[in-house]
C-alpha cells in the first residue's frame, strides 16, 4: 500500500518528462528553422549541426515521443549540404548530400515522389525552400 503513491509520483514525473522532451524538440525545430530561413548562412549552418546532433542524441536516449528521424535525417542533410556549398564547403557539401541519399533510399526504397538522388533532393529543396522564404539562398 505504501507503494501505491510512490508509484503515482512515477507515473507524473514520467508524463512529465515526456512533455518536457517534446516542448524542448518543438523548440529546437523552431531555433534551427529559424536560424535556416534567416540571412546569416554560418548561422543555419550552425543551427543545423546543432539540430541533427539533437536530434541524433534523442534517438540514441530512445526518446520518448515520436520523431519522424529517418525524414529529418534527409531534408536537414540535405540543407545541411545546400548551406556547405553556398558556404563554398564542397567537401562538405558533398558528405552531407550522400548521408541525405543514403537515408532517402532507406526511407523510401520504391521512390518517395522525388528522385533519389542528390539532384533530387536539391529539386525538392528548390521548391520547398525558395529564396522568397529562406533569405540567405538570395546572396
Amino acid at each position: 500500500m505504501r507503494a501505491v503513491p510512490f508509484l503515482a509520483i512515477l507515473l507524473l514525473v514520467g508524463c512529465d518528462s515526456k512533455e518536457k522532451v517534446y516542448s524542448r524538440y518543438v523548440n529546437e525545430v523552431y531555433r534551427a528553422n529559424l536560424a535556416y530561413a534567416g540571412s546569416d548562412a554560418d548561422a543555419a549552418y550552425a543551427a543545423k549541426q546543432r539540430f541533427v546532433e539533437y536530434v541524433e542524441k534523442l534517438q540514441a536516449d530512445n526518446a520518448p515521443i515520436d520523431i519522424p528521424f529517418a525524414d529529418i535525417y534527409i531534408w536537414e542533410n540535405a540543407r545541411l549540404g545546400l548551406l556547405a556549398e553556398h558556404l563554398g564547403k564542397k567537401d562538405e557539401s558533398k558528405r552531407y548530400f550522400s548521408v541525405a541519399v543514403d537515408y532517402a533510399k532507406k526511407r523510401y526504397p520504391n521512390g518517395g515522389g522525388f528522385e533519389l538522388s542528390e539532384a533530387g533532393l536539391r529539386s525538392a529543396l528548390d521548391q520547398m525552400d525558395t529564396s522568397e522564404n529562406i533569405a540567405w539562398r538570395k546572396k
